[in-house]
């Protein structure tokens, strides 16, 4: 080692890019589902979208690495203090409960938020979202579940014998869906031999009846089941 005067460095030139990348985190595994504890971003303005459902508009808040969701509470406290990203919650209804009542999972979420409070009229878009940007910074409990799609309508990814994975052109996924949260086998995400839901994994059901499909699949999580915390 050498003293910084003794270098004798050049007066040479460095070029600085205007623009700088944020320093990558680096590979973060999900967290094994349960219930749990999160506190809303403090700053909600920029995590929406909009979309066109079954011929109407509807809005998508995502949480994303720029806004996770804290966890502040998890099974066993193995996850306390992360965040969570790439999760979105929709406005989208759909048929709940014996009378088919159509209720969307961003409206549950409100209604937990609101506990003890008047809810807001949820009586469009804009509605929605002001409800939730209210809430900023607030905690809510849900599940958290993983879900896993082979799609029909995009060239499915397939692991390379170097480990890498990519995509093959011209060749679709075969449909199948796969979850944590259900007690039908064929459908449900594997475990590793501790018993712990693996993110990434070979789809082996093809609907169609055909030879096992063998795409490789990653896991989303999801939450739902909204409560006050």
């Amino acid at each position: 080692m050498s003293k910084l005067e003794e270098l004798n460095l050049a007066d040479e030139a460095i070029e600085v890019p205007e623009e700088v990348p944020e320093q990558s985190g680096g590979f973060q595994p999900l967290p094994q589902p349960g219930h749990f504890t999160f506190r809303l971003p403090l700053e909600l303005g920029d995590i929406w979208n909009s979309f066109e459902r079954n011929n109407v508009e509807r809005i998508s808040a995502k949480f994303d690495r720029d806004n996770p969701l804290a966890i502040i509470d998890s099974p066993g406290g193995d996850y306390d203090g992360l965040t969570l990203g790439n999760v979105s919650i929709t406005n989208v209804e759909r048929a709940r409960g014996r009378e088919k009542v159509m209720v969307s999972e961003m409206f549950y979420l409100i209604q937990a938020l609101y506990k003890g409070e008047e809810l807001p009229a949820l009586n469009s878009n804009a509605a929605y979202a002001k409800a939730l940007v209210a809430k900023a910074g607030q905690t809510f409990k849900a599940e958290l579940e993983w879900s896993a799609n082979c799609s029909e309508h995009r060239d499915m990814y397939v692991e390379q014998e170097d480990g890498s994975v990519k995509q093959q052109e011209g060749t679709p996924g075969c449909g199948a869906a796969y979850y944590t949260n259900t007690s039908d086998p064929d459908n449900r995400i594997p475990v590793d031999e501790d018993r712990l839901f693996v993110e990434r994994f070979d789809c082996a059901l093809s609907p169609q009846g055909d030879d096992e499909c063998q795409a490789t699949l990653r896991a989303f999580p999801r939450i739902t089941r909204f409560r006050t915390a």
